[in-house]
């Protein structure tokens, strides 16, 4: 049984579940799984088997379950065809072996044939050095009313779900990255570390005592280099570098 009011606390490459009075490092993020539940995407504790344990009411609606009290014991192969939910399990296996947070790109049609598409940000979840599932965490895109990429991906680092894995690359980069054969200074390593956390081009502007039009123009050839055309796709490549392994195909 999977408490709300349980603390999600940072353990060896993924989480684990500590009762609310248990120590913690006072510098890292307290959240608790009621709060992580409560995020507008798609949040999910699985089992090492893929069974759903506990899921917000978000991914009950957009998975097309009655309630998210019905999802419990069911998984992918309830939902999706058979070719998506190997697919996807492939996917959860691969994740619980690497025992590391990876970020993969998943789409499926439900049964009732409503088309699911989501960047997918899947953690090992451990009980002392055990795993024991996954905690999951799925933004949905084209969906009304959904939040935006860097929106998502912002209150997952701001809970401490992300934030150690992007801080250790950050600031353990060399003073230049290569990425696709291009080179990336550290003035655009700083940037990005800022747009990644959900800061504007204003924001970063005031961070590291530069003018907003800078900011923007090097923003816009940093995606030049990366090949991308939009901020969404920009932090997206950048979380698919730093955070992830590519993403495990079938």
């Amino acid at each position: 049984m999977i408490s709300s009011e349980f603390v999600i606390q940072a353990h060896k490459q993924g989480v684990t579940l500590a009762r609310p009075d248990t120590p913690w490092l006072m510098s890292s993020p307290r959240v608790s799984v009621a709060e992580v539940l409560a995020f507008p995407m798609n949040i999910y504790f699985m089992s090492p088997d893929s069974m759903m344990r506990k899921i917000n009411d978000a991914n009950a609606e957009s998975c097309g379950y009655l309630s998210a009290q019905d999802s419990i014991g069911k998984s992918i192969r309830d939902i999706a065809s058979r070719e998506a939910a190997v697919n996807i399990l492939r996917n959860d296996q691969a994740i619980l072996r690497a025992e590391q947070t990876q970020v993969v790109n998943e789409s499926f049609n439900r049964l009732d044939d409503v088309p699911l598409t989501a960047l997918s940000i899947k953690i090992p979840w451990y009980q002392d050095d055990k795993i024991v599932g996954i905690l999951g965490c799925s933004i949905l895109q084209g969906l009304a009313g959904a939040p935006s990429l860097p929106e998502a991906l912002t209150l997952l680092i701001q809970a401490g779900l992300l934030a150690p894995a992007v801080k250790t690359s950050f600031t353990t980069a060399l003073p230049q990255w290569e990425f696709s054969g291009n080179m990336l200074d550290q003035r655009d390593m700083e940037i990005l570390y800022f747009l990644v956390r959900g800061r504007t081009a204003k924001s970063i502007a005031k961070q590291v005592q530069l003018s907003h039009r800078t900011i923007e123009h090097r923003l816009e050839a940093i995606k030049q280099k990366l090949m991308v055309s939009s901020k969404a796709e920009l932090i997206e490549k950048v979380v698919d570098q730093f955070i992830s392994v590519p993403a495990i195909r079938g």
